[in-house]
């Protein structure tokens, strides 16, 4: 016989539902069909659970819901032995599907009255069925090649919810997708709640060139979050989505409780508590929680850069009381005329990206911190739009490995740099370096108390001699150009640095 399930929620309400329903058609479906009275969008997720699909908002299905089934509905509900219903106490459909002679009828509140998550609430209705971690997580399955290639996987944004006290406000959506577009393609996930809003033409606004994902049907969204590098969301639909297709998730909880309602999957990162509001959370905490999905993919020092993270505020003092003087008037004597473009990779607190702006120069910057970077904004304002955060080497389809500077400027970064990215660094500067363009690296020696290459707070400082900088980059493709040291002005009296410069040559 047939067996019905009916849920007409939202989708967020119905992904954390498919336990519960895959469970309930191996117990009442079996040899026959499980059909869902819902949202045909929905039963299109649950391929392989949901046999077919009824759309609950049918005018025919009216009398069911009004507990009185009209002749058509009885006939139609014929072959249906018993029904999986997610509904309040007093919903007329249970009624009604009782009316139709469906004797096995099954009744769950839709949410959980207790502090219980919503899949293990609905889950307590099978107390003598035996789970593996797995069948508690959602799944939605995607067909085979169904999201972007492996090559081109996006970081995805959603800036909405059903709520707008769920929603974070979108400048600082805006702002995250800056600090991590350097990391790869950024994509925004729009529909009709982000449109009604306001909230996709202030993404439109504030980002002319934006990939934005606009209204697409939902089992194509979900072939394509299944290929995303990271989706970040506030407490949505969407994000149960992704979650079940098994994509990394960032999700915010400013309003609502995250031990009921957080996505489950196998990668989830909660940020807030869901009880100080949606302005209480902020970027740095979100593009600290990124991190920890992304940096796994893009290598580079972990201890360092979270050292950087947690410090970023006094570090940030520290350098900007430091007399540069002396290495700008080098730094100046090599680099291109006024107007020339320049990168600083590990600008840290922006004092030299806010040096080389006033000095005339078009400048980018980036950053492995994420806290350096809202320091260097909070530093010098003027940097807003042009600092970033990414570490070198940078993932292959980051929109930073598509341009060209006339100038890469890198002072006190390629200590922090592990071996075994070396050479990847070197590649892609040669990318970033025009023919004829500058390399300008200042590197330090003779850093007391390291053991196995890391200070007392866990930094990496792998201390090369000039002549391995200088074989390594001509191997790459530059040409040594001079090189020139001093001493410790900033932190550290009995340190000394050593620039070196590098002209790109002809491929």
């Amino acid at each position: 016989m047939t067996s019905l399930v009916y849920h007409a929620g939202a989708l967020g309400d119905f992904v954390t539902a498919l336990p519960a329903i895959a469970v309930w058609r191996r117990q009442r479906a079996v040899g026959g069909l499980l059909v869902l009275l819902g949202r045909p969008a929905h039963a299109a997720l649950a391929a392989g659970v949901v046999d077919d699909a009824w759309d609950a908002g049918g005018a025919r299905f009216a009398s069911l819901f009004a507990g009185q089934p009209s002749p058509e509905v009885r006939a139609l509900l014929a072959d249906v032995g018993s029904a999986f219903v997610f509904a309040p106490e007093a919903a007329g459909i249970v009624r009604g599907l009782q009316r139709c002679g469906v004797r096995d009828v099954v009744r769950q509140d839709p949410f959980p009255k207790e502090r219980v998550h919503v899949v293990d609430h609905h889950l307590s209705l099978f107390p003598d069925v035996a789970l593996a971690p797995e069948e508690r997580l959602p799944r939605v399955a995607v067909p085979d090649g169904a999201g972007p290639s492996p090559s081109a996987r996006p970081i995805v944004i959603h800036p909405g919810s059903g709520s707008p006290t769920k929603n974070w406000p979108i400048a600082r959506f805006i702002e995250l997708a800056r600090l991590l577009e350097s990391r790869g393609s950024i994509v925004w996930v729009v529909g009709p709640a982000e449109e009604e809003s306001g909230t996709a033409a202030a993404i439109d606004g504030a980002i002319p060139e934006a990939r934005v994902w606009r209204n697409l049907p939902l089992s194509e969204l979900a072939g394509r979050l299944a290929g995303a590098r990271l989706f970040v969301s506030d407490d949505s639909g969407v994000a149960h989505l992704a979650a079940a297709v098994g994509c990394p998730v960032v999700v915010l909880f400013g309003a609502s409780d995250p031990a009921v309602w957080a996505p489950r999957g196998r990668s989830v990162t909660v940020v807030g508590d869901g009880t100080r509001g949606m302005e209480a959370i902020g970027v740095e905490a979100v593009i600290a929680a990124c991190r920890t999905i992304v940096t796994v993919e893009l290598g580079g020092d972990e201890r360092t850069v979270s050292r950087y993270d947690s410090h970023a505020r006094e570090l940030s003092r520290r350098y900007e009381s430091a007399d540069m003087s002396q290495l700008y008037t080098m730094l100046l004597r090599y680099l291109p005329p006024k107007g020339a473009s320049v990168l600083e990779l590990g600008c840290g607190s922006g004092r030299d990206a806010a040096f080389l702006l006033a000095s005339g120069y078009e400048v980018t910057a980036v950053d492995a911190s994420a806290g350096m970077v809202a320091e260097a904004t909070r530093f010098h304002p003027e940097l807003a739009g042009r600092v970033s955060c990414a570490a070198i080497p940078f993932p292959a389809d980051s929109p930073l490995l598509q341009r060209s500077f006339d100038a890469v400027v890198s002072i006190a970064v390629f200590m922090h740099i592990p071996d075994n990215d070396l050479a990847a660094a070197a590649s892609q500067l040669r990318v970033l370096v025009r023919q004829g363009g500058i390399l300008f690296l200042e590197v330090s020696s003779g850093r007391q108390g390291l053991q196995a290459e890391r200070d007392g707070k866990g930094r990496l400082f792998r201390e090369r001699r000039p002549e391995e900088y200088r074989l390594l980059f001509e191997r790459h493709g530059f040409v040594f150009v001079g090189k020139d040291g001093s001493s410790d002005s900033r932190c550290h009296p009995s340190l000394r640095w050593v620039s070196l410069v590098f002209r790109a040559a002809a491929a």
